[in-house]
């Protein structure tokens, strides 16, 4: 399939920093009384996020799945990229352990691992992408925006072609339209035309056919 782009900053994998190879199969549960497969052994004593994902099973589920997703995408990465996305899995560990400290833990994990599942899915070109969607923000077409809808990744996902580099969205509540979020993009569309929120800055975008 096509590959859209190389690798997209950081999301969150699965696995503890002590369990974390990413160049091999991640262990398998052996305790027969768990009906969902994460990608650690909850019989032993793991770490507060492991215990958390060991006690939910959309968790677990989720973590299954990111492992079998991150394998197939350290798979296609080039041999001299695979060291960058080992170190970037890494530091998602950090920042999905953090979301033990939260109130509502589950939901902020559950996110993690949608969101990180998704962006593997593209960046390791295991998704189909999506016919480009073009926005004249401003009313200038200097001002041009270059979107990717993706709807078959783990959740709702947009690519967005700024003016030095891409950056990626996730699908979040909204009262209407579709709205995409990221650590420091905000994104809302609704029938054809959008509005960018970016390092400060607030983008009136209209939908446009660029031929």
């Amino acid at each position: 399939m096509q590959k859209l782009f190389k690798w997209f900053g950081i999301a969150i994998l699965s696995v503890s920093a002590g369990q974390l190879h990413a160049e091999e199969s991640y262990g398998k549960p052996e305790d027969p009384v768990v009906t969902y497969t994460p990608s650690f052994d909850c019989a032993k004593d793991g770490t507060p996020s492991e215990k958390l994902i060991c006690k939910d099973e959309v968790l677990s589920k989720l973590d299954s799945t990111l492992t079998k997703v991150y394998k197939s995408a350290y798979r296609a990465y080039p041999e001299n990229e695979k060291k960058d996305l080992v170190s970037e899995q890494k530091v998602w560990i950090k920042h999905r352990d953090g979301c033990t400290s939260s109130s509502v833990a589950i939901s902020c994990m559950t996110r993690a691992y949608e969101s990180r599942i998704s962006q593997l899915q593209i960046a390791g070109g295991l998704v189909e992408v999506p016919e480009a969607v073009y926005y004249k923000c401003d009313g200038k077409k200097e001002n041009t925006l270059t979107v990717y809808f993706y709807n078959t990744t783990q959740m709702p996902t947009v690519v967005l072609n700024l003016p030095l580099k891409q950056e990626m969205a996730y699908s979040s509540m909204s009262g209407s339209g579709a709205k995409y979020t990221s650590e420091d993009i905000e994104f809302w569309e609704h029938h054809g035309e959008a509005t960018l929120k970016h390092n400060g800055r607030t983008l009136k975008c209209k939908e446009f056919t660029n031929r």
